[in-house]
This record gives C-alpha cells, structure tokens and sequence, in this order.
C-alpha cells in the first residue's frame, strides 16, 4: 500500500463512561475525535479515530507526498 493522500476531521465529542474512564476525566470535560483518512490513488485504505481530552488538545498536522514516488 502506499498513501497518496489524507484528510482529517476533527468534531467535538461529548463523551461517553468507557471514554471518561480511560481518559480518567469528569463528566463536564468535553473531547475531540479525530479521524484521519488516508488513500491509495481512488481507494480508501486506512481509517484512523482517536478520542482526545478537549481541556489539553492541541493539535497540528503536517502531510507530505512525494511525487517522486509515483
């Protein structure tokens, strides 16, 4: 496989007992999910979630391509 491109989406997210409980948060403190989806040309290959505290997110992104490679 090899990734040809990627997007990602953040959305806020209330979150639910199993989410509290592993990021070890009250109820009142929201969250982020992020999801990254990568490509291979026209197919969907990886599809990436992640749940973050709301209260210490911070996020930055940087994607590259090497066009070399194609």
């Amino acid at each position: 496989m090899e990734i040809t491109d990627a997007s990602e989406v953040l959305s806020p997210l209330i979150p639910g007992n199993k989410e509290r409980m592993l990021l070890q948060i009250p109820p009142h403190i929201p969250c982020m999910l992020c999801e990254r989806f990568c490509h291979e040309r026209e197919s969907l290959i990886i599809i990436h979630r992640t749940v973050v505290r709301g209260d210490k997110f911070k996020f930055k992104a940087a994607y590259y391509v090497d066009d070399s490679m194609t």
